[in-house]
């Protein structure tokens, strides 16, 4: 069996947190145009009002909670160990970082779409935008599993 190179990987892990960020924009664009009628920045005696509150808090702590369960995924990486195994876990790392932000983002949109609040589709944006800001890069991901020369991500 041909082993794929680390740069190949990491190109992956590139696409799929690009991924999860374009299903979400997709998401969020349909929802907009679904409701483009009905679209305010905060609806005034609406039933809905309360997951407006949710999906705000449902935010705040996916964002804290994403990124305390990624340092310490990190921290589990045994830096003895080989790239391929390290870049394995880092991987699995990201994708739950990833998991926790896009359902948070996913769960704005709906309240978007259950809504037409506004500021849940400023929210989904938001983090959106964080998840395009933390995505991986070949620096910071060679910083944070400390691979050395010979070893590289290439």
């Amino acid at each position: 069996m041909m082993q794929q190179p680390a740069n190949s990987t990491f190109k992956a892990l590139q696409m799929i947190t690009l991924a999860l960020c374009s299903g979400v924009i997709l998401f969020l664009l349909v929802a907009i145009f679904i409701n483009q009628h009905k679209l305010v920045l905060m609806p005034a005696n609406d039933p809905n009002t309360i997951i407006i509150y949710i999906a705000i808090a449902l935010s705040i702590v996916s964002v804290i909670s994403s990124n305390i369960l990624f340092n310490i995924l990190l921290k589990k990486i045994d830096t003895n160990t080989s790239v391929k195994e390290k870049f394995t876990k880092y991987v699995a790392a990201y994708i739950t970082r990833y998991a926790l932000l896009e359902g948070a983002a996913l769960f704005n949109v709906v309240a978007l779409l259950l809504s037409g609040c506004l500021i849940s589709a400023g929210v989904a944006l938001m983090l959106i935008i964080f998840m395009l800001s933390i995505r991986p890069q070949r620096s910071k991901t060679i910083e944070d599993l400390k691979i050395y020369y010979p070893d590289t991500l290439e």
